[in-house]
């Protein structure tokens, strides 16, 4: 702590020293008001100096010019982070939403592509102040915008303005882009403090950097929250898609994954209908079940990959590109059926084949049509060596099967 403490010291003499040179240094300004303010009023009055200084430093000529392409001028860069740094600060506290919103409104004019991403705490405010319209109106302006901090302000929006059967379906959405954001919006998880610096989308750190920005707009909505609250308690029942015999095997999913567990079994479901069979239409549902697991990284990017990834990954165990076995599929064919790359579905079912330690006749996850045919499922070690388990007399089959070694008792079978 020591050691922090004297590298802020020694920051703070630098930027003393650059002011001494040129005193509307803006980026000197801005790290002074971070490193020397102990209350947050003390920090918006730093920046706000800042900001003054880069106003100075470019000139009321220089705005007119070059407004709506600020950020792509290096030299606005400090004035804009600056910006950045007081309508963060302001959006914090509900009491300075009105002036959070002007300034916010000022960053957006000077630079419609929006680098910074300054939309989204804007939206959060709107929805804070209960200003619909002009949410909607943000809204409209990035029709491309599919990030979660999008989609979640659309459920409170919907909710507050459509109503819950308008915001069922928008949230379904937003689940699926982000299923992390709505702990955070509820006691069970505490968001940290500090704003995150950087984050990826569909992962928790995204969920928390949502929250952040969100949490003052759900907080000014509590018939919206509790809603929310108790939709989120019982998501099996939102899931229209999910049907008795699947709601069973959920009991094995985490709840933060049981939406993409739905919607990978419902998309694998479709297509083994379509192309495959019912072994294969099983085999990916235990397997959606095994990669949607705490810590699996399945709920990053898009399900059409990861379902994709799942019939590619049990497809090379049964060697379904294999044209002599019915059915037979191409890994292109596989990967158009769900409408993605091949280099994408190969992706996912790398990752799925590390975690699961996959290879071709794995025994756990063969057609058991195909297991009298797998010599691995039967290859046992005895003694020090290794024998096919189905020469052996019935005892030491029966043995093996009551250890779980093997999936039945060939001399039944046989018999």
């Amino acid at each position: 702590m020591e050691h922090v403490h004297q590298d802020d010291e020694s920051a703070a003499q630098i930027c003393h020293k650059a002011l001494e040179i040129y005193p509307d240094c803006v980026d000197a300004l801005l790290m002074l008001a971070d490193l020397e303010s102990q209350w947050q009023r003390d920090f918006v009055s730093g920046v706000k100096k800042a900001i003054e200084a880069g106003r100075r430093d470019l000139g009321e000529e220089f705005f007119l010019e070059n407004k709506g392409y600020f950020w792509g001028i290096v030299e606005t860069r400090p004035f804009m982070r600056a910006m950045g740094a007081l309508a963060e600060a302001l959006a914090d506290n509900e009491y300075h939403l009105d002036e959070a919103i002007s300034v916010h409104e000022e960053m957006l004019e000077l630079n419609p592509g929006d680098n910074q991403g300054i939309r989204h705490g804007l939206l959060g405010c709107y929805l804070a102040r209960k200003q619909y319209y002009k949410a909607q109106m943000l809204l409209d302006q990035y029709p491309d915008e599919a990030s979660a901090f999008f989609l979640w302000g659309r459920v409170l929006l919907d909710c507050a303005t459509q109503g819950e059967d308008k915001a069922v379906k928008t949230l379904r959405k937003a689940r699926k882009e982000n299923p992390h954001v709505e702990h955070y919006f509820f006691p069970r998880k505490q968001k940290p403090r500090e704003r995150m610096g950087h984050y990826s989308p569909g992962d928790e750190s995204e969920a928390i950097a949502c929250a952040q920005l969100l949490h003052l707009a759900w907080k000014a909505h509590s018939p919206a929250r509790k809603w929310l609250q108790r939709v989120c308690a019982a998501p099996l029942e939102m899931e229209g898609h999910v049907n008795d015999d699947l709601r069973k095997i959920m009991n094995d999913v985490p709840r933060a994954y049981t939406a993409r567990f739905a919607d990978l079994v419902r998309l694998a479901d479709a297509f083994c209908g379509a192309h495959l069979n019912i072994e294969y239409k099983e085999l990916c549902r235990e397997m959606a079940i095994a990669v949607c697991q705490k810590g699996s990284p399945v709920l990053k990017g898009k399900c059409e990959g990861w379902a994709a990834g799942i019939v590619y990954a049990i497809g090379r165990v049964n060697f379904l590109d294999d044209p002599s076995q019915t059915p037979h599929m191409k890994s292109k064919q596989i990967a158009e059926g769900f409408g993605v790359s091949v280099a994408t579905m190969q992706a996912k079912a790398r990752v799925i084949r590390e975690g699961l330690d996959l290879m071709p006749l794995h025994p756990d996850w063969s057609l058991p049509s195909r297991m009298d045919d797998n010599p691995l499922a039967w290859m046992l070690e005895v003694n020090g060596f290794f024998m096919d388990i189905r020469t052996a007399p019935r005892e030491a089959q029966v043995a093996a099967y009551e250890k779980g070694l093997i999936p039945y008792i060939p001399a039944d079978r046989d018999e």
